[in-house]
């Protein structure tokens, strides 16, 4: 069973509730006319998505560490669900869908679907 469930939306995250501290397990629910998918990363201190995301970009130079890549789930169709378990500490964090748009061929974080957020 979940503690908590992620809906995926074109192109938006939206949480039951919160997540905090300790093990979980989150339902994601793919509620969007699209293929998504969920990745869930800590961030560094005082590192961002946008530097997570350019930390991925080809070329990018070795930083600090920027991100701990924790899990989720690929390539949900719509009007289907999984489930992925994690076990958070406190921190940032963000979630991101690399999944490509068909028609603009933009992945969906550069439509919007990356969102940060802080578990205490």
């Amino acid at each position: 069973s979940a503690d908590v469930t992620l809906d995926l939306v074109d192109f938006s995250f939206i949480l039951s509730q919160p997540l905090t501290s300790g093990q979980q397990t989150i339902r994601v629910n793919n509620q969007g006319s699209h293929a998504h998918e969920i990745w869930l990363a800590k961030l560094g201190e005082g590192k961002s998505a946008n530097d997570l995301l350019m930390a991925l970009a080809p070329g990018s130079p070795t930083e600090d560490w920027v991100y701990n890549g924790l899990g989720g789930l690929t390539w949900i169709d719509p009007g289907s669900h999984g489930y992925f378990t994690v076990d958070l500490e406190p921190g940032r964090y963000a979630l991101i869908c690399f999944v490509p748009d068909h028609a603009t061929g933009s992945m969906h974080f550069m439509l919007g679907m990356v969102q940060e957020f802080e578990v205490e």
